[in-house]
């Protein structure tokens, strides 16, 4: 598992009126019939939206907007139509409408991620700061977002502080604290701080525990941040819980499975790869894609182990074999710190 940047975590969200403020003291009748068509305008526009109707979602809360042009949901509404659209300018002016007259932190976050779509970076990192000191901001959802824009500019002792100020808000959520703790790690990792990272990432696996997705998305931070110092041996440990908790979750353990045959086969123990690459074909059995580079992964850690006439047996299992395509030979290798890929000759 390498150290990779976050995807940014999407917050859009329908906002809804509740029914009682349409009829607010002081709101004369035509006020009132204005508020309430546009209500009902932008709940047949969310129900589009939802269904994946944007365009039709754009026009309704159009329609909205020039009924009841103050009205709170229509252009944070409108944010989010436009950016699943792709229409990212048209998006951004309907977010700055939005923060300019109901701010909040989730409001802003609909902004960066506009800012972010256009790789307008110098935009998005402002904005995201500017919405994680939101107290309704659900600062554990937009941290992310910040952290991964100052990584993608480079901007990695930032990234860090950032995801420390992640950790603080976390408290004491135990998935959010994990969350956090696994994105400080990556960031300590991208920052070549090895040693920082392997510990926060251990910190993670530990408050995690009790929890199935947040752990092996800590157990995968720590492996990786454990390969690219080459500590491999110390790594397998890590990487056979993850196999474990993997199984125990109903999660497939191909992913997980793969990672123990790495760490195996880079710390020299070829024979205990064999064997996880063996379980990895069981595993794999109703997937005919994924059987096929199972069995691909097999029997190169056969030909490692000296074992060629086990690889050409395995490779003649191939579901590519009964289409008169034959492996002839495959080879693992490094394609960077906690990644690999399995190259293969053929022959018919």
């Amino acid at each position: 598992m390498s150290i990779r940047h976050r995807r940014p975590v999407r917050t859009f969200i329908l906002l809804l009126l509740p029914f009682v403020t349409l009829f607010a003291v002081g709101c004369r009748p035509v006020q009132v019939w204005h508020r309430f068509r546009a209500h009902e305008l932008i709940k047949e526009a969310q129900g589009q939206l939802r269904e994946g109707n944007s365009n039709e979602s754009v026009r309704l809360f159009k329609q909205a907007e020039n009924i009841d042009p103050d009205n709170p949901q229509v252009w944070g509404n409108l944010c989010s139509a436009y950016s699943i659209l792709g229409e990212l300018d048209l998006a951004i002016a309907a977010c700055k409408r939005q923060v300019a007259s109901h701010p909040s932190g989730l409001d802003y976050n609909s902004l960066g991620l506009a800012y972010l779509e256009k790789k307008d970076y110098p935009d998005a990192i402002p904005t995201f700061e500017a919405a994680v000191k939101y107290p309704d901001s659900l600062a554990s959802a937009i941290y992310p977002n910040l952290i991964s824009t100052l990584q993608s500019t480079g901007q990695y002792d930032k990234a860090i502080l950032a995801a420390e100020r992640a950790v603080e808000a976390s408290g004491q959520n135990p998935i959010e604290l994990t969350e956090s703790l696994d994105n400080l790690a990556g960031a300590l990792a991208l920052a070549k701080q090895d040693d920082r990272a392997i510990q926060v990432a251990e910190r993670a696996v530990e408050v995690g525990s009790q929890n199935p997705a947040v752990l092996r998305q800590a157990l995968n931070t720590l492996i990786g941040a454990l390969e690219i110092t080459q500590q491999y041996e110390r790594a397998i440990p890590s990487a056979e819980r993850l196999v474990e908790v993997s199984a125990k979750d109903s999660t497939p353990v191909g992913s997980a499975l793969e990672t123990l045959i790495w760490v195996e086969f880079s710390a020299g123990h070829y024979e205990r790869a064999v064997a996880a690459a063996q379980r990895l074909v069981e595993a794999s059995a109703a997937v005919p894609t994924d059987l096929g580079m199972a069995y691909d992964i097999l029997g190169a850690m056969y030909m490692k182990n000296g074992q060629a006439d086990r690889a050409q047996e395995t490779y003649a299992k191939e579901p590519r074999a009964k289409s008169n395509q034959t492996t002839k030979s495959c080879e693992i290798k490094s394609t960077g710190p906690g990644n690999f890929s399995v190259s293969c000759q053929y022959s018919k």
